[in-house]
């Protein structure tokens, strides 16, 4: 997506102060910063930041896009937060055969202190009686 990675490096220019502190804190080059936001100062004819080899000013208009721009990145980052956790939580269903003794006195508490550990987990247990086939 072309246009929102124009819109990221513009916040990421603006949030360094400059072009050089972007490129250093980014490892993107100076040249494709400086090309990627004068691309889209040109596809809105608009001006975003005055700038000269030794002068960097982030205009009005710009100032008002940066804050724009900030909401979004700050929303995607929010957003891949909430899929980290689902992953960073247990899931899934827990199958364990052995005998109904072995769950009673064996199993069965050490399953019990585990789901505590995770309230919201759908827990289903079972014992089955059937006889067992050892695999060596």
């Amino acid at each position: 997506m072309h246009i929102f990675d124009d819109y990221y490096y513009f916040y990421l220019v603006v949030k360094h102060g400059g072009f050089s502190a972007a490129s250093e804190a980014t490892h993107i080059t100076k040249s494709k910063l400086s090309r990627r936001i004068l691309e889209l100062e040109e596809r809105f004819n608009i001006k975003l930041i005055q700038r000269t080899t030794q002068y960097f000013q982030v205009t009005p208009l710009g100032q008002q896009f940066y804050e724009e721009c900030q909401k979004i990145v700050n929303q995607i980052e929010y957003s891949k937060n909430v899929l980290l956790q689902q992953k960073s939580e247990p899931q899934g269903l827990v199958r364990i055969s052995c005998p109904n003794v072995m769950m009673q006195f064996q199993i069965r508490p050490i399953l019990n202190a585990f789901f505590k550990t995770i309230p919201e987990s759908p827990t289903r247990t079972g014992v089955d009686q059937s006889p067992c086939r050892c695999v060596t």
